[in-house]
């Protein structure tokens, strides 16, 4: 009997496609071309969000009209640049983003040398991670400048806190920023405490050796001292010390010069010098002169009066004798009523009816409220435009409205 065959499994399209991919990345060039794309992307996002912090306003009426070639923009890489910039700075998570352009470049450069790709994939998580916690972090601190956190860090802040309140929060960002450090890091407190043991016993040894140096120097230039004290005896006084006394006979002398010797000395008596004795009449009485201080005249009790009588009352127009008074004459008058510009008027309300329109909001009717220094515009929506739909738009809306100069 013939066996039957058993047919072969085909591989799935999701094996194909990664097999695919990862034979395009084996390929020497195509690692060169993609890492440097990844590099020049983030040189790309960083030009443009750092010019998106200086021009974000004035592109917020064009990011809806990204085919209408008459709208220029004011970022330094056009279109693409304010929309992207918009997209992950504004809309996402702040300063926070250009986090995503340092692990792009890093990436981009492992790739074109050829180095651990595990190293980047877990940078990846890391970086995303802190994004995050930068983001809320920014959106705790300062809620007036959204563009600093981005819409995400704010909502999540604002979320946070219904929960948790400003202290949790303030806890828990520490928390996971201490977690963080421990886990990217690996810092463990025993090796720190160990390091800081073995670096006193370091210390310690160094002064103890540095103590016993000093020591031997010390007892090494005694000794030298010693030595240099103890002064060789020279040859004659080690003659006359070995010379022994012989006495002669004289003839006539007597026994007793014989058996002793007389050693006669002369006294020379010293003059003594006397001192000059001092009469009475040498010394003379030395008169002391008494001399009368002068009393001081006390001054005047009131030293006020002295001063009035002396010298008069003081005057204070009297440098400025010449000096008159304006008349009413200079005095500007001005008007009790309110100048209207109506020009202005209707291209504020045209404006707004604009703007509004971008976002699809209909106007009925606008009443306008002209003040002393500002002018209150009233809006009434068309029929069937939510106010849910304006509130979620309000930020929106009102950064709109404060890059054209209206609040």
């Amino acid at each position: 009997m013939t066996k039957k065959k058993t047919p072969s499994k085909k591989p799935s399209k999701s094996f194909t496609f990664l097999s695919k991919i990862t034979a395009f990345f084996r390929n020497r060039q195509n690692q060169t071309i993609f890492g440097a794309f990844l590099i020049l992307l983030s040189v790309f996002l960083t030009v443009a969000f750092i010019s998106f912090f200086y021009t974000w306003k004035q592109d917020q009426s064009t990011l809806n009209h990204f085919f209408d070639r008459t709208l220029p923009t004011s970022n330094l890489l056009g279109k693409i640049g304010a929309i992207l910039s918009d997209i992950i700075v504004f809309k996402g998570f702040g300063l926070g983003a250009f986090i995503v352009n340092v692990i792009l470049f890093f990436t981009g450069s492992r790739i074109l040398l050829q180095s651990n790709l595990k190293d980047s994939i877990a940078s990846w998580n890391w970086g995303l991670l802190g994004m995050l916690w930068t983001s809320i972090s920014l959106g705790f601190i300062d809620k007036k400048y959204i563009i600093l956190s981005g819409v995400i860090g704010f909502e999540l802040n604002e979320y946070l806190q219904t929960f948790i309140g400003k202290t949790g929060l303030i806890i828990l960002l520490f928390f996971f920023a201490i977690s963080y450090l421990i886990i990217r890091f690996s810092i463990d407190p025993d090796k720190i405490v160990k390091n800081i043991e073995t670096k006193k016993k370091e210390k310690r040894n160094d002064l103890e050796q540095k103590l016993a140096a000093t020591q031997n120097e010390n007892a090494e230039n005694g000794q030298q001292k010693e030595n240099i004290t103890t002064v060789k005896k020279s040859n004659f006084e080690s003659s006359i010390e070995n010379l022994t006394p012989t006495i002669k006979n004289h003839s006539g002398g007597s026994e007793k010069e014989k058996n002793a010797t007389e050693i006669s000395l002369e006294i020379t008596p010293t003059k003594t010098t006397s001192k000059p004795e001092i009469s009475d009449e040498t010394i003379k009485e030395v008169e002391v002169a008494i001399e009368k201080i002068a009393e001081e005249k006390s001054l005047t009790e009131n030293l006020s009066d002295k001063l009035l009588k002396d010298f008069g009352e003081f005057d204070p127009k009297l440098e400025l004798s010449n000096y008159r008074f304006p008349t009413f004459n200079l005095l500007k008058e001005y008007n009790e009523s309110i100048s209207v510009d109506p020009t202005e008027l209707e291209a504020n309300k045209n404006q707004i009816v604009e703007t509004l329109k971008n976002y699809k909001i209909g106007i009925e009717q606008i009443k306008a409220t002209v003040g002393p220094t500002i002018t209150l515009y009233e809006l009434v929506p068309e029929a069937g435009v939510r106010i849910s739909k304006i509130k979620n738009l309000e930020d929106d809306i009102a950064l709109s409205l404060s890059a054209l100069g209206i609040r």
